[in-house]
């Protein structure tokens, strides 16, 4: 089906008479028996196929994303969240307050599902003490020295009851946990202070509180995004047992209007399926470029065989058209053929089209477009036109010179491998003086 599309969109679309001439030489040079007209088409129908690929599945995953996303909505009346009845789970609202002035701030709620019953809370409850005391630390090291904001949890994962905190002392931390951010620290009476903390877990008629003391040492200053997220804790813990919770009408002494904000993944997916369409369509350059290098390194690589072969016949008497042909068949029987080989036999078959030996070898080295076989053609069409009885002679020399070339070209190509692995090898021997030294400096 998108063959068709492919096909249709490339009729349609508009084209330049030259095109892209680079990438047109690369094309014939690796698929020399195909007219250049029919080279064009299936390469850029091939290219439109792949983007319209992506960009089909990219559309049809945000389209389900978004649909599914578009009716996922909590908030009721601009006032309240209902929660999810027993066993629903947890989520998380997000919403945007909007102020008098209005701007309008991102912020979430996170939202419990309905509570559900236990019989083994006291024994729970003891489990989960300790950690719930441990995790409330947060980024903090000791209870002696808060200077960042507490985290406190109002429901441990694997335990059922909902839990409040209750602060000794609003200035220096409020009951959610935030390190006093509302004022200044030199306008508090003391720059640090012990505050007596309250745990308080609740299931149904189950209460039990445990105090502890923690000494407070703010730093910082609350600002409207962090107010905001803090009265939007308390608004979620104030009644656990109420369906709803309603969202503060008053910040800051400001009135503020609640609006749900929807993330839509849908979004990034459509942006990220243009992102690869376009990349597509860049890369399918990138691999006619690496097809159309990969061949001229093989061709270049076969040069001394080639060589060597035309030597090998012409000293044994044949002609060279018929050496020609002879090195042409017997490098094609080779799997996979080289594919100098192959624009071998293709001269041939022009020979036997009526093209004149001379201008076929002519038009085989402007094929190739490498300067060894471009020399190499030259002295076939010279010894042709006007005549030379040491071309046996020179395609010796050449022969010797092909293979110098060669030797040279495989030592560079090992030295480069060589300064490719200099790095991995550094890395090792990094990795290896930190497994060396890490246990001597820990063992003093």
């Amino acid at each position: 089906m998108f063959s068709k599309i492919a096909g249709l969109l490339y009729d349609f679309l508009p084209k330049r008479k030259d095109g892209n001439r680079k990438t047109m030489d690369m094309l014939q040079q690796l698929y020399p028996n195909v007219s250049e007209s029919s080279l064009k088409r299936q390469y850029e129908t091939g290219r439109l196929q792949k983007v319209l690929t992506i960009l089909l599945a990219g559309s049809i995953t945000a389209l389900v994303l978004w649909i599914n996303g578009s009716n996922k909505e909590f908030l009721v009346n601009n006032s309240y969240i209902l929660r999810e009845e027993q066993g629903g789970g947890e989520k998380t609202v997000l919403l945007t307050v909007k102020r008098e002035n209005g701007e309008k701030t991102n912020t979430e709620i996170k939202v419990r599902e309905s509570r559900y019953k236990d019989d083994e809370l006291e024994a729970l409850y003891e489990n989960m003490l300790q950690a719930v005391i441990k995790t409330a630390l947060g980024e903090n090291d000791s209870w002696d020295n808060i200077h960042k904001d507490l985290y406190f949890m109002q429901q441990m994962e694997g335990y059922p009851f909902l839990l409040s905190w209750e602060s000794g002392d609003y200035r220096y931390v409020t009951n959610s946990g935030k390190i006093a951010k509302w004022q200044e620290v030199k306008d508090l009476t003391q720059p640090s202070k012990l505050v007596a903390l309250t745990l308080r877990a609740e299931y149904y008629d189950f209460v039990r509180e445990h105090i502890f003391y923690a000494n407070i040492c703010p730093t910082l200053v609350e600002t409207f995004d962090e107010k905001t997220a803090n009265l939007l804790k308390q608004a979620e813990e104030e009644n656990p047992y109420h369906n709803r919770v309603i969202l503060p009408e008053v910040i800051e002494g400001e009135k503020v209007v609640w609006t749900e904000r929807t993330e839509h993944v849908s979004r990034n997916i459509f942006l990220c399926t243009l992102a690869g369409a376009f990349a597509v369509w860049i890369l399918h350059d990138k691999e006619l470029q690496k097809k159309a290098a990969l061949r001229k390194e093989q061709i270049a690589g076969e040069y001394p065989a080639v060589i060597s072969k035309l030597s090998l016949y012409l000293g044994a008497g044949m002609s060279l058209k018929g050496a020609w042909e002879k090195v042409a068949e017997e490098g094609v029987k080779n799997k996979p053929a080289n594919p100098i080989y192959e624009e071998m036999q293709f001269t041939c078959h022009e020979m036997e089209g009526g093209i004149s030996e001379a201008e076929a070898y002519e038009r085989f080295g402007k094929r190739i477009r490498l300067q060894r076989y471009i020399r190499l053609t030259t002295l076939l069409v010279q010894n042709l036109r006007k005549g030379n009885a040491a071309l046996l002679f020179q395609l010796r020399q050449e022969t010797f010179l092909a293979m110098e070339e060669h030797a040279a070209r495989i030592k560079r190509a090992g030295e480069e491998m060589g300064t490719k692995l200099l790095f991995p090898m550094l890395l090792m021997m990094g990795m290896i003086m930190v497994f060396i030294m890490v246990p001597a400096f820990l063992s003093f």
